[in-house]
């Protein structure tokens, strides 16, 4: 992840981490949720929850807490 590859290179001088663009149709890999199969009640309020909040400018500043930059986040904002 960008987070573990700039941990690493903060504790390794001799490495550095640089941020690249994406190949043209290139997705970045993201994280999951699971659920129970036909559970759509369910799938469905989590997902309205998640396009409201994912973007937000308190779901930014939580992440830059953690280190992730917009250029993590915008990628794979819902469309």
């Amino acid at each position: 992840t960008a987070i573990g590859c700039r941990a690493a290179a903060e504790d390794n001088p001799a490495v550095q981490a640089v941020a690249h663009a994406l190949g043209q149709g290139a997705k970045p890999p993201v994280g999951g949720f699971s659920f129970a199969k036909g559970n759509d009640g369910l799938l469905n309020a989590v997902n309205a929850q998640l396009r409201g909040y994912l973007g937000s400018a308190d779901h930014r500043a939580r992440m830059a807490g953690f280190g992730i930059t917009a250029t993590e986040i915008d990628p794979v904002l819902p469309r």
